[in-house]
């Protein structure tokens, strides 16, 4: 696989991620776009809105950091169980990605949620490229809700699996697949309940939810 603009070598990044235990990286996204994600790869919010495709768009926690991050993909470090559970009704997904991705030019590396308050432009900003991600693996581990944020579009080749919190969301995805408006992508649908909540266990975190700190639009 060719990145784009790689700007350092695949391999370092793989074996600092590797280290850290990481496998994968993760994008949540409604299931009735998994077909067309599985065609056009993940679009940034910029390209969404140039090609005239409807989202469902999120809160970034200012205009100013909206104008900046539209033109990148979040992916997360670890699933976003309370987020995925507020859009419950848009029966979201989440998509496993082969880290090799973070490697592309310009990736962003945020050792938390940047649509928090408490998150800065300029942090968001400053914390390109490889000495960021050694940072945030150094400094913190991925604890929380790291982040990274890549530039303009993550492609279907690099989506290694579906995961689904139950059976009859597995079948509905596998069904929107087979109809032939995912290209010729063959893709694993998994269930993992893990990545997901329960509305009880959901309850139990809101009650200690920071609620001034806005969660991220993936």
């Amino acid at each position: 696989m060719t990145l784009r603009s790689q700007s350092w070598d695949r391999r370092q990044v793989s074996e600092q991620l590797q280290r850290a235990g990481v496998k994968y990286v993760y994008h949540w996204t409604p299931a009735d776009g998994v077909a067309s994600i599985l065609r056009d790869g993940v679009l940034s919010r910029s390209t969404l809105e140039y090609r005239r495709i409807h989202f469902h768009g999120h809160k970034f926690g200012s205009e100013e950091k909206e104008a900046f991050l539209r033109n990148f993909v979040a992916v997360s470090f670890k699933s976003k169980l309370l987020m995925m559970d507020d859009w419950r009704h848009e029966q979201p997904v989440v998509l496993a990605i082969d880290t090799d991705i973070l490697a592309t030019g310009g990736t962003l590396f945020v050792p938390g949620n940047t649509a928090d308050r408490t998150a800065s432009l300029d942090e968001i900003r400053n914390s390109r490229g490889q000495a960021a991600l050694t940072e945030l693996l150094g400094r913190r581990g991925l604890v929380g809700q790291c982040e990274a944020w890549v530039p303009w579009h993550i492609p279907s080749e690099v989506i290694r699996s579906v995961h689904v919190p139950n059976e009859t969301l597995a079948a509905s995805v596998l069904s929107q697949i087979s109809q032939g408006s995912a290209g010729n992508r063959q893709i694993p649908v998994l269930v993992a309940q893990n990545m997901f909540q329960t509305p009880e266990s959901a309850e139990v975190h809101r009650r200690v939810w920071d609620s001034d700190a806005e969660d991220l639009p993936f």
